[in-house]
């Protein structure tokens, strides 16, 4: 890639464009006075009507600052006196690049700071806030990045050309992908340059991609060029896209005043740093952008655990137990997965509850194990799970409390409250204030000290709750959400250094917090919490563009007595990422445990061409219901000369598909249900015999 700087006077921006694409730029419009609508207005005021108006890079806004003529308040939060901020120099460094600003009388400083890693395809980008005015100020709006003059490739406004690509996530619906051009969303610039269009969109409570993940992008369909980014965060966040002239822009940082009640209090000598984002672009598809900008967390991880390097399988015993993972339901399951490939054997929630049915998640911020469950002692299941080559997992959800815990009653001071009143959750939760140290301390001895004790490798982390407000000192309910969560991250980085060899599974809710920040706290990440829909493979193969591969744990939940084509189903889709087994693994008929041992023998086989792959999805054959899903899709994962090929069918899907080739393989393998048949002809692979709901995996290799 390269980074280009453009400047106008005092005024500069930046953009990227992919390198030896610099020579396709064509020369560019100046004016507008030449076009229908502007002529005869341009004719009887005089003046100038350029097709371009450079906006600076340096964009905040300050409370009380006077909004631009633009026609931009409500639409977004931009202050007159960005236009008057000065650009001073541009420092370089290793691996970094500070473009400094400095307001008129330079009472107010502002650095753009550009940063890679090496290996890295992507840029990340941040912005610093610096008050030397002598007097405190309220910051309601900073952006972390803009990127601008979205598209170079273009002589004009570049009509029916640039689309915008979002990431909308809802509740056991996770990343459905949405394109649409540019003038569908109003962003399509008037006769002048002085009236600003924009759409803007975040998330400002704990639920980081809940309705949207915070990441977009831009496409050039006729230049075949995509710019995206994606922001690091762990909480509050927001993106724009915007256009006033020839060219896009697209933009992001925290929330801002308008939209989201955000401001950060800045006394003078004091500093603000936005979030990080992390932006690339690429001479291809989104997909492959998105591959790009999921690199982060793989290369900048706080630390993968040896045994987790060669992507183990995990069983998670949730979707049997339901709640009650007690020893008498789970010694038959430890029984029937010796030898199955299985490392991973989790408890999930549960393990401190009364059995009773119609008791609520009783402990939850106490953290006691519910003995009498566990004849032999808790310890003793943990050996047996030991004994039999199991790594052993538990599950926590460690930031909030149950009323009906000890911690409720006896620290009611150590809970998040708003306006003196405790910050309720329906689903009774209430939420520990990470700022405070003792909260810290206790969750060091009951969690941290709980997995040393009982020698944990595996702990997967969730989180049922949403919470959008939190009092803070130093600015609004929204950045305390922010500053809390800055806690919470900081803990997250304490078990990892007291654990370095524990395995940490992210969750909320399933896949509510699949941002890079998250990923790079943890191990792997649920995907979701659709452990059973029929829209599995659908939401797995789009997550997996969002985060690492590596890091998409997928649900395999296999059910005794059920439809030969849904097990297949389910196993296919395992190779969307993490293959996670639940269900009724004690009770599978022969074919079911032989599928199941030739999926995971096939998964563990191929693991070059899953770890150093490279994605690809058809998603043209899907209407639009992910709960009664119909058509088909098919994922591709490329390494050198090897590829899997991952087919499911749903309703209406067709009996016959035709998938071409790089190569012509030496080998073939494939998991497929009875009466389905993979065969090669003439550079195809020819998948025949396909059924509604059915789920086929097909591995080609060539000698290299």
């Amino acid at each position: 890639m390269l980074l280009l700087f453009l400047r106008d006077g005092q005024q500069l921006a930046w953009t990227l464009i992919p390198a030896g694409s610099e020579d396709r730029i064509p020369p560019h419009r100046d004016n507008l006075r030449d076009m229908v609508a502007v002529r005869n207005f341009a004719k009887a005021q005089g003046g100038d009507y350029k097709a371009c108006r450079l906006e600076s890079m340096a964009q905040y806004h300050l409370k009380g600052d006077p909004f631009p003529n633009d026609y931009s308040a409500g639409e977004a939060l931009r202050s007159v006196n960005c236009d008057k901020m000065k650009f001073v120099r541009i420092e370089d460094g290793d691996n970094r690049i500070t473009v400094v600003f400095e307001g008129t009388d330079r009472a107010v400083e502002l650095h753009t700071v550009f940063s890679w890693c090496t290996g890295g395809r992507y840029l990340k980008v941040h912005t610093e806030f610096f008050n030397h005015t002598g007097q405190e100020l309220t910051l309601d709006f900073l952006e972390a990045f803009s990127l601008s003059f979205l598209s170079l490739y273009h002589p004009d406004e570049a009509p029916d050309a640039l689309t915008l690509h979002r990431y909308r996530s809802h509740w056991s619906a996770e990343a459905r992908h949405e394109e649409r051009f540019l003038e569908d969303l109003g962003l399509e610039p008037a006769y002048t340059v002085w009236i600003q269009h924009t759409e803007r969109w975040g998330q400002k409570s704990t639920l980081t991609d809940k309705q949207f993940f915070p990441a977009a992008g831009v496409e050039d369909r006729p230049s075949g060029i995509c710019w995206g980014a994606q922001l690091a965060v762990c909480g509050p966040w927001q993106m724009m896209a915007s256009r006033r002239d020839d060219f896009a822009i697209l933009s992001g940082g925290d929330p801002d005043g308008e939209s989201a009640a955000w401001q950060h209090i800045l006394r003078s000598g004091e500093s603000y740093i936005s979030p990080t984002a992390l932006v690339s672009c690429v001479q291809g598809s989104m997909q492959l952008l998105l591959q790009r900008l999921a690199e982060y967390p793989v290369l900048e991880n706080t630390g993968i655990p040896a045994c987790d390097r060669d992507w183990p399988i995990i069983f998670n015993e949730y979707c049997s137990s339901w709640g009650r993972p007690y020893a008498k339901s789970l010694l038959p399951e430890i029984e029937a997965l010796i030898g199955s490939g299985v490392r991973y054997f989790v408890l999930d929630a549960g393990w401190f509850r009364d059995p009773d049915p119609k008791a609520s998640y009783r402990g939850i911020g106490d953290w006691n194990v519910f003995e009498s469950a566990y004849p032999g002692g808790f310890d003793n299941l943990l050996e047996k799970i030991r004994e039999t080559g199991f790594i052993p997992g538990v599950w926590f959800e460690f930031e909030n409390v149950s009323r009906n815990s000890h911690l409720f009653e006896e620290h009611p001071d150590w809970l998040i409250h708003i306006d003196g009143r405790l910050y309720e959750h329906n689903r009774d939760r209430y939420f520990l204030d990470f700022r405070k140290p003792e909260v810290r301390k206790y969750l060091d001895e009951k969690v941290i000290g709980f997995l040393k004790k009982h020698r944990i490798g595996y702990m997967k982390v969730d989180y049922n709750a949403t919470l959008h407000q939190v009092e803070s000192a130093n600015g609004s309910l929204t950045d305390g959400v922010r500053e809390m969560l800055e806690e919470v991250q900081a803990f997250y980085r304490h078990i990892r250094a007291e654990l370095p060899d524990l395995v940490l599974e992210i969750c909320a809710s399933g896949g509510y917090r699949l941002t890079p920040e998250w990923m790079r706290l943890g191990t792997m990440a649920s995907f979701s919490d659709a452990a059973e829909t029929n829209s599995i493979p659908l939401i797995a193969a789009r997550t997996s563009f969002l985060i690492p591969y590596r890091s998409n744990q997928v649900w395999v939940t296999l059910r005794a007595g059920e439809d030969v084509n849904r097990t297949f189903y389910l196993l296919a889709s395992g190779f969307l990422g993490r293959f996670c087994v639940s269900g009724d693994v004690d009770r599978l008929s022969d074919a079911q445990t032989g599928a199941l041992h030739k999926a995971i023998s096939l998964y563990r086989g191929n693991l070059d061409i899953l770890k150093n792959g490279v994605s690809e999805l058809d998603e043209s054959g899907i209407i639009h219901s992910w709960n009664h899903p119909q058509g088909f899709q098919v994922f591709r994962r490329k390494a050198g000369r090897g590829e899997l090929i991952v087919v499911h069918t749903f309703e209406n899907g067709p009996e016959k598909r035709s998938v071409p080739l790089d190569f012509q393989p030496d080998r073939l393998d494939v998991l497929a249900p009875p009466g389905v048949t993979v065969r090669q002809n003439e550079g195809r692979l020819e998948f025949s015999g396909l059924t509604p709901f059915c789920g086929v995996v097909a591995i080609a290799r060539a000698q290299e």
